[in-house]
């Protein structure tokens, strides 16, 4: 009986410290990632005053609260798509359905994505706001689908109905 006693002790302390280590972990990660900024790229590469980078954050925070439930739609969709491509006879009025729905989300997505960039904008100084939008043109201008094309004969490869005087982001 005391051995028993002893075991229940034993294994109820041993409960009781994982949940307590578990708890104090997790509460150390959540405050981590309470610390990180989303506006710490811009706060490094414009000098963002502090009322700024807040201003930044409460608009990144608006942001991705209202595209969240578009994102996950859109990632549905897509989903959605591929299983529709995948089937062994493909259903091409179910998949022009779903292109146009996923069309609609980009579309709601881009329109949002603008008017956050706006917002944004707003906060900066005019030096701020064109060194802002520079930075947002450089990362769109990382991986040009352009010049993976050019990398197969400049036309796209022979099978590519793309050509270069077509393409809207060549380097002229």
């Amino acid at each position: 009986m005391k051995q028993r006693a002893l075991l229940l002790a034993l294994l109820f302390s041993a409960t009781v410290n994982i949940v307590l280590v578990a708890t104090l972990t997790a509460r150390l990660l959540l405050a981590s990632r309470r610390e990180v900024s989303p506006a710490r790229p811009l706060c490094e590469g414009l000098a963002l005053s502090p009322h700024q980078a807040q201003a930044i954050d409460s608009t990144r925070h608006c942001f991705a609260a209202e595209t969240g439930g578009v994102c996950l739609a859109l990632h549905r969709e897509r989903l959605r798509l591929v299983d529709l491509l995948v089937a062994e006879e493909p259903d091409t009025q179910a998949i022009a359905v779903c292109m146009d729905r996923i069309d609609s989300l980009q579309s709601i997505m881009q329109r949002r994505a603008v008017a956050a960039i706006m917002r944004e904008r707003r906060i900066l100084t005019p030096e701020q706001a064109t060194a802002y939008l520079a930075m947002i043109r450089a990362r769109l201008n990382v991986d040009l689908p352009c010049q993976r094309l050019e990398g197969a004969g400049g036309q796209g490869g022979a099978d590519c109905p793309v050509v270069r005087s077509e393409c809207p982001n060549q380097r002229r």
